[in-house]
């Protein structure tokens, strides 16, 4: 399963307090879901902007909190959500009446241009969790959504005592189901869930165990399993029958590894299910022992799927998923070059031949194709490694001799030069002038040189 979210991977085990989560107004209209109509009526009085996390008993470690804060931020700025968290011990049972108390403490919407609310509440002392929905977020926060994300979501988190990672979590559906909203989108959970005033409540049944059915079901593989798209429906299939057992023959080695210390819940599942029906079939890209199927560059939300031939089949491969591949608030996904270890099996360069055709910014996101004078993408790595991760295939850098994989150890007079100083290098290189690189490729040291290609006209 991919998940999307990026925050702290630790478990925390909570022995007391109240956490509250606060949602300020999403911009609705006529029951209509709008963004683009930032609530900043409150930043110059330092409002908005101040921190959302009011954590006295300092139960959140700094990374959460920072993290908390800069979701805030976004959420102001997509969809004028006033975003909280406040820790407090809570000395009385009712929830219902702390939701009440924490929205008039806090100010909680003060900071949105329509002023409603949405507090999310988890109590562990009493071990129970709120989620309450002011007038104007009912519509798009409805009971049954509410309940839906508790149940199949934050919960299952929580029976693992991994109530952070819980609060990621549902906090990535609450962001997820607003850019639904905009988009038309409605959402229909499959749950039955029974209104409790202006709110929901549950359980939140915190360390009490994971529960184990959903990884104990069988195995959900297509008849026809000959190639990576057949795999990838197979995966899809077991997705929708909420079939979360690592086991699956689908899995490589690493990724039953990894599927077994993850955590899987079933809004996951549906999650990854909904957005595999949403993105395209892709194309698939192999070479050797290792497969790609890419969607479309335009497709920002279908990230690639990644396989590795194993047994005598293609298997998913995950930990390239997990250790190479984030997503930023919109859930566009974009490459995480800081693992980058050719000597590793699950390196993602071992891939990066399907995206020889693809240009990527600095922060690894796909960019739209156009002329480069060179096409080469070079990185510098641990040790001072210098690797040219990709080369456009038939570009002028292919056609000098470069091939992606390589090390530079000499360009010109420099030894072991950084990224910068190539890029440097070529920029300076006049049209034709003859320059020569030493490169090692395959344990063997070679050597490239010509004549720099035309620069391109500004």
């Amino acid at each position: 399963m991919v998940q999307r979210f990026q925050g702290s991977k630790k478990a925390y085990a909570f022995a007391g307090g109240l956490i509250v989560l606060g949602f300020g107004a999403v911009a609705l209209m006529g029951g209509t879901f709008r963004a683009g109509e930032v609530g900043f009526k409150n930043i110059l009085a330092g409002t908005a902007l101040s921190s959302p996390v009011h954590d006295a008993q300092n139960y959140l470690p700094s990374e959460d909190a920072a993290q908390i804060n800069q979701t805030h931020r976004r959420l102001i700025k997509d969809y004028d959500i006033d975003y909280h968290v406040v820790i407090s011990s809570l000395e009385s049972e009712s929830i219902e009446e702390a939701a009440r108390q924490a929205f008039e403490e806090y100010n909680v919407g003060e900071g949105s241009l329509r002023g409603s609310g949405l507090l999310l509440l988890i109590d562990p002392r009493h071990n129970q969790v709120r989620l309450e929905v002011s007038k104007g977020l009912d519509a798009v926060y409805t009971d049954a959504f509410v309940s839906y994300i508790q149940h199949r979501q934050m919960i299952p988190f929580f029976k693992t005592g991994q109530v952070a990672r819980g609060i990621e979590a549902t906090t990535e559906m609450i962001f997820t189901r607003a850019q639904d909203a905009v988009a038309g989108n409605q959402f229909v959970p499959p749950l039955d869930a029974q209104a409790i005033g202006a709110g929901v409540s549950n359980p939140a049944h915190i360390g009490e165990g994971d529960d184990r059915t959903f990884r104990q079901r069988e195995d959900v593989v297509a008849a026809d399993q000959s190639g990576p798209l057949q795999v990838l429906q197979s995966y899809q299939t077991a997705l929708e029958a909420r079939n979360g057992n690592p086991e699956l023959s689908i899995y490589s080695s690493d990724t039953k590894d990894l599927l077994k210390k993850w955590t899987v819940t079933p809004a996951q599942m549906d999650n990854e299910a909904v957005s595999l029906r949403k993105c395209s079939t892709g194309d698939v890209r192999i070479s050797g022992v290792y497969a790609v199927i890419r969607r479309p560059m335009q497709e920002r939300q279908c990230p690639p799927y990644f396989f590795v031939f194993e047994d005598g089949a293609w298997k998913l491969e995950f930990s390239i998923l997990q250790s190479a591949i984030r997503f930023n608030h919109n859930n566009e996904w974009h490459f995480d070059f800081s693992n980058w270890n050719p000597q590793k099996r699950d390196c993602v360069c071992h891939y990066m031949f399907a995206f020889d055709d693809w240009s990527l910014n600095r922060s690894g996101y796909p960019v739209s194709t156009k002329k480069f004078r060179w096409n080469m993408r070079v990185a510098t790595y641990e040790g001072q490694k210098t690797i040219i991760e990709a080369v456009g295939p038939d570009s002028p850098a292919f056609r000098l001799g470069f091939r992606g994989g390589d090390r530079i150890i000499r360009w010109e007079n420099i030894d072991n030069p950084d990224h910068r100083e190539v890029f440097d290098r070529m920029d300076r290189l006049e049209d034709g002038e003859k320059f020569s690189v030493i490169i090692e490729r395959g344990g063997q040291r070679l050597v490239v040189s010509g004549e720099a290609p035309k620069k391109l006209e500004q």
